[in-house]
């Protein structure tokens, strides 16, 4: 009989997480978390203690655990080895789940979904410069817009000189120059000048000159909307307008984050860079025409960069999760913590706190 009770004292002993053994034993445990710096989700303040989305939502997962925690700071790809090779317990940056990243470690239940985002200068390859309007008047599509304007005129001109060149001689001349009669009566009366030197006087030149009255209204609406178009548009014509132009310009990216292998997927070579920090420089510097990151953390670090914006729409949907060993025995209890503290109450505000509304 005692010897049956050792053999299930010692099998229930295997069964209990090294968390709880521990916790029996009146010892707190320590655990090694790797992270890298990615504000607002991990910010170094300057006393080098850290801050941020996950460090406080792991420092509530820890509570729950009844854990101590062990940060270590290091760069992404350094951090997920560290949790593969047993160095470190778990990592925690804005990781994003990925298949790629799944094959190799164990994630916890996704806490926070976002997506990439692209920054670029903020005065962009354009801006609104009197050089960049003037090359907006004389492009291409502008004075094609132009031209089809003359021709108009010119088709409305002619038709009525010849409708009054007979009996309206004195205004519109029968020889050749009546021709510029006709188009000069027809350029005032579109732009509604209307010198009053020309007046047709037949019943067709005024049936034509009624019927040009109000089709010149609809023309000088869309030539006049078509030139700020063509200026506005020009001036902010930037090199990237989202991510189906990243193939086509020079683009950053932190080395082992999902946004450098993003890029690689669709055809993007990107100067991979130790940081986030590290691409904006390069982009201030002119050596890059956009850099790729997560939106929420590009967010955060351009409100501290005049020179730089983020352009607003997101792509290629990702959620954050906490890294662990393939099999690890915290999994379950990291799972039921996440869960508890993001459907809680102070999820939103812990959010808002560092995001905003």
């Amino acid at each position: 009989m005692r010897r049956v009770f050792l053999l299930v004292l010692c099998s229930c002993t295997l069964l209990v997480p090294p968390v709880l053994a521990q916790e029996a034993e009146g010892e707190p445990s320590r655990l090694r978390v790797a992270t890298s710096i990615a504000p607002p989700f991990v910010i170094e303040d300057d006393d080098g203690s850290l801050s941020g989305i996950d460090v406080e939502l792991w420092n509530r997962v820890a509570d729950r655990l009844g854990v101590e925690t062990s940060w270590e700071v290091t760069d992404v790809t350094q951090a997920l080895d560290a949790v593969q090779s047993g160095e470190a317990d778990a990592a925690m940056a804005a990781l994003t789940i990925s298949r790629e990243r799944e094959a190799a470690l164990d994630f916890s239940h996704a806490y926070f979904n976002t997506g990439l985002g692209i920054v670029v200068s903020q005065d962009g390859n354009g801006g609104l410069g009197l050089l960049s309007i003037v090359s907006s008047i004389f492009s291409a599509a502008f004075l094609q817009a132009v031209g089809a304007l003359a021709l108009v005129l010119m088709i409305s001109g002619l038709l009525m000189w010849l409708l009054e060149r007979k009996k309206n001689n004195e205004q519109f001349k029968a020889s050749v120059r009546g021709l510029g009669d006709g188009f000069w009566w027809s350029a005032v009366t579109m732009t509604t000048v209307g010198y009053g030197d020309k007046a047709p006087v037949t019943f067709g030149g005024r049936l034509v000159a009624l019927i040009w009255m109000f089709t010149s209204i609809i023309i000088i609406a869309a030539f006049t909307g078509s030139i700020a178009s063509a200026i506005t548009v020009g001036a902010l014509d930037d090199k990237v307008r989202g991510p189906e132009d990243l193939p086509n310009v020079r683009v950053a990216a932190p080395e082992g984050t999902t946004a450098a292998d993003y890029l690689r997927d669709n055809g993007v070579r990107p100067t991979q860079t130790e940081s986030v920090e590290a691409a904006l420089l390069l982009l201030e510097d002119g050596e890059v025409d956009a850099v790729v990151h997560d939106a929420p953390v590009l967010q955060s670090l351009a409100q501290e960069r005049p020179g730089v914006r983020v352009l607003e729409a997101t792509f290629a949907p990702q959620s954050y999760g906490i890294a662990l060993q393939q099999g690890s025995d915290l999994r379950e209890e990291v799972n039921r913590a996440v869960l508890a503290e993001t459907r809680g109450r102070d999820w939103n505000d812990l959010l808002e706190r560092y995001l905003g509304r």
